[in-house]
């Protein structure tokens, strides 16, 4: 029997709002999008069972990867334990695929669709969906495969369409290079990442939403305010970096809302107090989004980024 420990890492949206994922698992043989980690998996730790795995009451979002159809439904009783037991789960699932975990949070992984250049079977995503787009160069980062294959998944009524530039173990990009050809091998090996934001626009022209939204829980409201705030920071913070705009700004997003995450105090009453000092972790600009946040709902900054990120550059046309 395979036995697993569960990895903690801070909730990003670049990776899903991930807070935890198992160590070991029995995966499909296929390959995979592995979102905790950002890289493409599979052909490993397979097996005919899942690893025992203890259920603890972890307060935040647990990944569970994709499975064999024999091991689906024990897939489906255990996040339906840990549902019970107050844990948000993240199941990952291919397009036609279904799971039976009332209240879990489901995300459609389109990579083996995309390796055979065949996006029909996005019609298969219920109303609603949310799904992971892989950018692989030379073989996922076609401008009109974008095109064809969101057109599919917004007449399935897909929602949300989260790109992702994945790493690559050099065995599986020699094997991905020797199965295409030359121009593929030349893109693999000496092209330039797919870039995120171009991808965005094309889902957003579909009306498809670039991210995944943060299911924010937690064990107290105090805690439930603050990674509110941990999440807006954090979203910020992604989409400036991504706009390439001065890093200091966007690693102080990213510095609070790591501070947000993890502080025992009451952000919003320290707002109200005007004694936001007391966070040696915020500076004088992050600090004032955290206060924007608090007494608006939310901060103007953040969808200021959104429009940038999503408006066309030069080379989309």
């Amino acid at each position: 029997m395979l036995t697993t420990r569960a990895v903690h890492q801070l909730p990003e949206p670049a990776r899903f709002w991930i807070a935890y994922a198992p160590r070991n698992w029995r995966s499909s043989a296929n390959l995979w999008t592995d979102l905790a980690n950002g890289r493409i998996s599979g052909e490993r730790s397979q097996g005919a069972a899942l690893p025992d795995l203890e259920v603890e009451d972890f307060d935040d979002l647990f990944y569970l990867p994709p499975v064999t159809s024999e091991m689906a439904d024990a897939r489906d009783r255990l996040a339906v334990e840990m549902i019970s037991r107050g844990t948000p789960v993240l199941v990952q699932l291919l397009p036609g695929e279904t799971c039976e975990a009332e209240g879990s949070q489901q995300v459609f992984d389109l990579l083996p669709g995309l390796l055979e250049g065949d996006v029909d079977g996005f019609i298969s995503v219920p109303p609603g969906a949310m799904a992971v787009w892989p950018l692989i160069a030379g073989i996922t980062d076609r401008r009109e495969l974008w095109e064809e294959g969101c057109a599919v998944l917004a007449m399935a009524g897909a929602r949300v369409i989260q790109a992702m530039t994945v790493e690559l173990a050099p065995a599986l990009r020699r094997r991905l290079a020797e199965e295409r050809n030359d121009d593929a091998f030349d893109a693999l090996f000496h092209g330039e990442p797919p870039v995120e934001k171009d991808f965005a626009v094309i889902a957003r022209s579909h009306g498809l939403d670039p991210f995944i939204p943060r299911l924010v829980v937690g064990r107290s409201p105090m805690q439930i305010r603050n990674r509110r705030i941990a999440a807006d920071l954090a979203l910020a913070g992604e989409l400036w970096l991504r706009l390439n705009k001065p890093v200091n700004f966007g690693n102080s997003l990213f510095r609070a809302s790591r501070g947000a995450e993890s502080t025992h105090h009451d952000i919003t009453a320290l707002v109200r107090e005007e004694n936001l000092g007391l966070m040696t972790w915020l500076d004088n600009q992050s600090g004032e989004v955290v206060a924007e946040i608090v007494k608006q709902g939310g901060t103007a900054l953040l969808q200021q980024l959104l429009d940038e990120y999503l408006e066309v550059s030069n080379d989309l046309g």
